[in-house]
């Protein structure tokens, strides 16, 4: 895997060069789509992005070698995420002209660390520099989450707000009823965050991420019509909760309830970081996870077996599976004196279980999105 220094060397004819960090989210899984609460953090993995004009469009992907150019009819699935922001940026009257890019990174793909919103923020902000569109970091994070559901999905704006406002040291409390946050410092005397890929990749558009939220505006839809007055399921509380259960299928009201107790997840999470309780973020962890194996399905057994693992080891506080689902990574908080030997165990264990070899590193909370040349 490259290091930051062999991409800016990669990228060193280019006139502009950004970094968008990839993240991890701590705690408030499936919660931003429905305005509640979540917890995410920016991490040193990051995808780094090159442009300079031309006189037509040509995207490289550094890491897979693919080069797509305009009239080519051939497109790679990363394209999406560009054309999303090209065509926004049209539909706006934004100057926009062609560029030559190029883009690669050590952050992997479909592995719950949002990938796909760091390409999509990188080159969002780069046209913004490029092209001085003067957008604020506000007016940009909205730019940004419109581009990238132009591929389909459905999602919030925890990824964006997290990837452009970043803090080095810190996880930022979103609120994503009005996409404001509180830093969070992250420092653990005794524990570090090991992310553990489970190498089973997912492309959200095509899992059942879209139907969960889906599902989520018609709950919304079903609470109002019977007289709730709510604009989000982030809204609701345990008392609204009560209510709402002889008015759900037994499809829906586990999704709700689960919406519930994660914002409250996410509230108890924050003060438990505060106290440096690793004990409560464990158990708090491990909560989660089991919120969204049993009430939303969206694990799937590699998961379950890797957080099983850690539920079990006196080296780990706990575990949860990290991003979307249905595949990606879990996230682990380790004693860090422990950790080789955690990670030594945990991988052999895997691998007799599913002949896969996962993919490990130890997170490194980093800034945000920044312009680099």
């Amino acid at each position: 895997m490259k290091s930051e220094l062999e991409y800016l060397e990669l990228l060193k004819e280019y006139g502009l060069l950004v970094r968008a960090p990839g993240r991890i989210n701590l705690i408030g899984e499936h919660t931003d789509y429905n305005q509640g609460l979540c917890m995410p953090a920016t991490i040193d993995r990051s995808i780094y992005l090159g442009l300079n004009n031309s006189e037509k469009w040509s995207i490289e992907a550094i890491d897979t070698h693919e080069t797509w150019e305009q009239g080519q009819s051939w497109e790679p699935d990363w394209l999406v995420y560009f054309k999303g922001a090209i065509q926004l940026a049209k539909e706006r009257n934004l100057p926009i002209m062609p560029l030559k890019l190029a883009f690669g990174g050590n952050l992997p793909a479909g592995a719950g660390l949002s990938s796909s919103s760091s390409i999509c923020c990188g080159f969002c902000f780069a046209l913004n520099e490029h092209f001085n569109w003067q957008m604020d970091l506000g007016a940009l994070t909205k730019f940004a989450v419109k581009a990238e559901r132009q591929s389909g999905l459905e999602g919030g704006m925890m990824d964006q707000i997290s990837i452009l406002n970043g803090k080095e040291g810190n996880a930022l409390l979103i609120d994503c009823k009005d996409w404001t946050f509180t830093s969070y410092p992250m420092a653990l005397p005794d524990h570090r965050w090991l992310v553990v890929d489970t190498k089973i990749k997912h492309k959200l558009v095509d899992t059942d991420y879209n139907a969960r939220s889906q599902t989520c505006r018609q709950i919304l839809l079903k609470l109002q019509e019977e007289g709730q007055s709510i604009k989000a399921l982030g809204e609701v509380d345990g008392h609204k909760l009560d209510m709402a259960k002889n008015l759900l299928n037994e499809e829906q009201f586990p999704l709700l309830k689960y919406q519930v107790e994660e914002n409250e997840r996410v509230r108890k999470f924050a003060l438990a970081l505060v106290k440096k309780d690793s004990t409560q973020l464990g158990n708090i962890l491990l909560e989660g996870h089991r919120g969204l194996k049993d009430m939303y399905k969206v694990s799937c057994d590699e998961l379950d077996f890797l957080v099983d693992f850690a539920s079990k080891d006196p080296r780990a506080a706990g575990a949860r599976m990290m991003g979307g689902g249905f595949g990606g990574s879990s996230i682990h908080l380790v004693e860090k004196n422990t950790i080789t030997s955690y990670q030594s165990d945990i991988a052999a264990a895997y691998h007799q279980q599913f002949g896969i070899h996962a993919d490990f590193f130890e997170a490194e909370v980093s800034d945000g999105l920044k312009r680099l040349k």
